[in-house]
């Protein structure tokens, strides 16, 4: 079989999370990725954590390890001639540029996308940027919780009773890395179709807003402002039976939720009775919805869940169908709907996850051997390979340069000694 984008060949300038996201995604359908670092300590990613025993080296961060695998690597300083003059001459090989510079950078040093596609006139590039390449903010600098909150999520992260809430880990990094993907994809699509290249101008502040369309479409068409919940609502929203139930429980080894299809207050009490084998809850005195009662149904659904272990909860309630009875609606039966919070250890050791092989085990000369999280989807015709774990520095000079360029031994160590590699 071959794989998806055989044939391929792309040059990754990304850094840090954005456009080395990105270009992961292409190396694992197969495309020929080769990264570009600077020889002075390479991605800056590299310096970034976790590290196994909290100790920092240049080869051992498990983010960069992770949206690294399956590209080769080379050192490269784009600040020297000669430097940008190898740069040109990849360009010359590649199909597909994928960089995550500030708007000024590239056409700084000579190598915009107008200077470059002069040489490939087929070269797609992918330029991931805060706001995009253009605009008045074009030129501002902001870190992951400035684009998360420009882009509107914050606003409705959290309660009113609180200040906005960010997400933790890079979300709008890595959000706009895989809604990168899809236009570098559609771009491939018609470079190989019509053999035109094109600039793929991709802001994180819009892949953001993007990814609330709904929340914009509410305001738009109906002025209606969607913003952060009051805790009692919070917990309407995810009750199983009405105002005052939390939206998570202690179980004996973590957190479990609950959420019955809706129904009257007796059939969802039912549910939930059957579910937590509370045949109490079936007295008519709870199906009164005053805040003593609700109080009091809380506290009983608290300390049962406290005796109960979460996993086999969340299988008692997610493989089972209770009758529907007489609510309307249709349908022969309805699941109850039981979510168990996950540890890191937990999510590793996932019998589902395994069952489709999520992980994938690689070894690196560094960093030794390590589980990480790999194949998010199959295809049928052209599965997805991890070939090569990432690349330490430069690791790939010789084989790049050398095969690809037909660069001498003499010639490589001249530009390691000039600080070009």
């Amino acid at each position: 079989m071959e794989d998806a984008l055989q044939g391929v060949k792309v040059l990754d300038l990304g850094h840090y999370i954005a456009g080395p996201w990105c270009s992961r995604v292409l190396a694992d359908l197969g495309a020929d990725v080769i990264k570009i670092e600077r020889p002075d300590g390479g991605d800056p990613l590299r310096k970034y954590g976790p590290f196994p025993d909290d100790i920092p080296h240049p080869e051992k961060s498990g983010l960069f390890l992770f949206l690294n695998m399956n590209k080769r690597g080379v050192t490269l300083n784009l600040k020297t001639e000669s430097g940008k003059a190898i740069l040109k001459e990849l360009v010359k090989w590649a199909d597909v540029v994928v960089e995550n510079f500030a708007p000024r950078v590239l056409p700084s040093l000579g190598l915009s996308y107008r200077e470059l596609s002069e040489l490939n006139p087929r070269l797609v590039m992918t330029s991931i940027t805060n706001f995009g390449q253009e605009g008045p903010y074009r030129d501002y600098k902001a870190t992951d919780l400035v684009l998360y909150a420009m882009g509107v999520i914050m606003h409705i992260s959290g309660v009113y009773e609180r200040e906005p809430l960010g997400h933790a880990l890079e979300q709008a990094q890595k959000t706009a890395g895989r809604t990168a993907t899809a236009a570098t994809l559609a771009a491939i699509y018609q470079q190989q179709r019509d053999g035109n290249g094109q600039h793929i101008d991709h802001s994180i502040m819009e892949s953001m807003n993007f990814s609330l369309a709904g929340t914009n479409n509410l305001y738009a068409y109906m002025g209606a402002v969607t913003g952060r919940g009051p805790k009692a609502e919070y917990k309407k929203f995810f009750s199983p039976v009405a105002l005052g139930i939390p939206a998570l429980f202690p179980a004996k080894n973590g957190w479990v939720s609950f959420s019955a299809p809706g129904g009257s207050r007796p059939e969802s009490l039912g549910i939930l009775a059957e579910l937590l084998d509370m045949p109490e809850l079936n007295d008519p005195k709870y199906h009164a919805t005053d805040p003593a009662t609700e109080s009091k149904v809380e506290r009983m659904v608290y300390a049962r869940t406290l005796e109960l272990d979460k996993e086999p909860l969340f299988h008692r309630g997610m493989g089972r169908t209770v009758a529907r009875g007489s609510s309307p609606g249709g349908g022969a039966g309805r699941r109850t709907i039981v979510s168990m919070v996950q540890t890191p250890q937990e999510l590793l050791n996932n019998e589902q996850l395994h069952a489709r092989d999520y992980f994938v085990t690689l070894d690196h000369p560094v960093a030794g051997t390590y589980t990480y999280p790999g194949r998010w989807y199959t295809m049928s015709e052209s599965p997805i390979r991890f070939q090569r774990p990432a690349p330490t520095l430069g690791q790939h000079n010789q084989e790049v340069y050398g095969q690809l360029l037909n660069y001498s031994n003499r010639d490589l160590v001249y530009l390691r000694k000039t600080g070009v590699i």
